[in-house]
């Protein structure tokens, strides 16, 4: 699934120096192009908003639209002011397989063949961590309006090692937002990543990251693949 020009030692350079790095032509431009279409056109997305404490995620088949969705999108975007926040669509391929909701489609098969004994010994090479056991499989659609504010995950949160995005929008331009974003301690841009086509952003944790609103006059929703590298 990996593309065959991935070079580890190249990116594993770049992660221990600056902790986060983008790697182009991630998959086969086939399967990365498969993805793109089932995410931007078969998937039945649930919304998610939250922050802190709070997480709350649309039921299936029920996804809020009109003045429910305002409603919410409002409400996130009040409590952005106060901290880490987020709202955007998902789809988790786990979950609609316990639930029997999954029909074969591409995306339900990303979460066995990123947990395969390949995909995890090439990611072992790649950052260095022998320790790295599985991977954490999401289907993240940002549309206008929608954004994850700055989060900061620990080593030692459900054995998180690294987060990473692999970036599905055939084309996207930055200042359509949705830009991902690294923030150092003292609340600074560190660096910032536009979500380029069937590139991998990996950030090593802890290590504070956002992806900024998706402007309303973006003229498509921004699809990628998200989650988590976890040791143990």
């Amino acid at each position: 699934m990996i593309g065959n020009d991935l070079n580890p030692a190249r990116w594993r350079r770049a992660l221990a120096q600056h902790g986060r790095a983008q790697i182009p032509e991630f998959l086969h431009p086939q399967e990365a192009f498969a993805l793109y279409r089932c995410l931007a056109e078969q998937l039945s997305w649930h919304l998610a908003a939250g922050g802190g404490d709070r997480a709350w995620v649309s039921a299936r088949g029920a996804y809020p639209e009109g003045d429910a969705y305002q409603q919410i999108a409002m409400r996130a975007h009040d409590r952005a002011q106060r901290g880490h926040q987020y709202l955007h669509d998902c789809y988790a391929p786990d979950d609609a397989r316990n639930e029997d909701e999954s029909g074969g489609l591409a995306i339900d098969a990303v979460p066995d063949s990123f947990n395969s004994a390949e995909f995890l010994s090439r990611i072992r090479m790649l950052t260095g961590d022998i320790a790295l056991s599985r991977v954490g499989v999401q289907a993240i659609r940002l549309r206008p309006g929608q954004f994850l504010l700055p989060e900061t995950s620990t080593a030692a949160d459900d054995g998180r090692r690294y987060a990473y995005m692999l970036h599905l929008s055939p084309v996207w331009r930055a200042e359509w937002g949705g830009l991902l974003q690294s923030i150092d301690d003292q609340g600074d841009i560190g660096e910032t990543f536009l979500p380029r086509w069937n590139a991998l952003t990996v950030f090593r944790l802890p290590q504070r990251r956002q992806v900024t609103l998706v402007a309303p006059w973006a003229h498509r929703p921004q699809y990628g693949i998200g989650g988590y590298w976890l040791a143990g």
